[in-house]
């Protein structure tokens, strides 16, 4: 791959992590009240965790869980940003623990050091363990979902967003729209556009998707 492309990869990655986490960072912890309730819910959410998978459907997801988390536990704010690092060494096991090991903790008992900041870990995180490969996987695995009668349009339709959302890949009204139209039988696609008045070149995927679930 070449620097071009592998730095576009990294920016694309990068957005795809400071995003959530920057919600979380942005937010204002909640009155106590509503903290109690909060708790309830909190208790039987386990902290994600991370082994260094270079995949993207399992880091990506891993993120989103992990910022659910904080949300969760109210360990929102940019007062809270040393437990997210602490807690975030408790999300990781295996080779990614490792890596924290020694290039964050070892890197801050200096009594002069300062640790990186959360956002920052994640991003070195990232860089460390995601490769360009990565998509390529993802991608594969994108085009493996299969629209059955049994499962449905919509969940046909649900599983396509939530891969491409993390995968990095944006999907577009015209790629959702020629994927459910390639999607289902031949027979049925005919019928929707002889009878229903359907086109594969206007119609939205809500007509689609409407018109397939009658």
């Amino acid at each position: 791959m070449s620097e071009e492309r592998n730095n576009a990869f990294r920016e694309c990655l990068h957005k795809a992590i400071k995003d959530p986490a920057h919600d979380v960072l942005r937010q204002t912890p909640v009155t106590a009240g509503t903290y109690t309730y909060l708790k309830t819910i909190a208790a039987g959410t386990p902290l994600p965790i991370y082994d260094g998978e270079d995949d993207l459907q399992i880091f990506m997801p891993w993120i989103h869980c992990l910022m659910r988390y904080f949300d969760l536990h109210q360990i929102v704010g940019a007062g809270h940003d040393h437990t997210r690092t602490t807690i975030l060494y408790g999300a990781l096991s295996g080779h990614a623990e490792t890596w924290y090991e020694h290039s964050v903790r070892t890197g801050t008992r200096s009594i002069h050091a300062f640790p990186p900041d959360f956002v920052t870990i994640l991003l070195r995180l990232a860089d460390r363990f995601i490769t360009p490969a990565a998509v390529t996987k993802a991608q594969s695995g994108f085009d493996k979902v299969v629209y059955t009668t049994t499962v449905g349009i919509q969940a046909y339709v649900r599983e396509l967003e939530r891969i491409s959302k993390h995968i990095l890949l944006p999907i577009d009204e015209y790629m959702l729209r020629c994927r459910i139209v390639e999607a289902i039988p031949l027979s049925i696609r005919n019928h929707l556009i002889d009878l229903r008045g359907l086109s594969t070149s206007t119609s939205s995927v809500v007509e689609w998707v409407e018109a397939i679930s009658k």
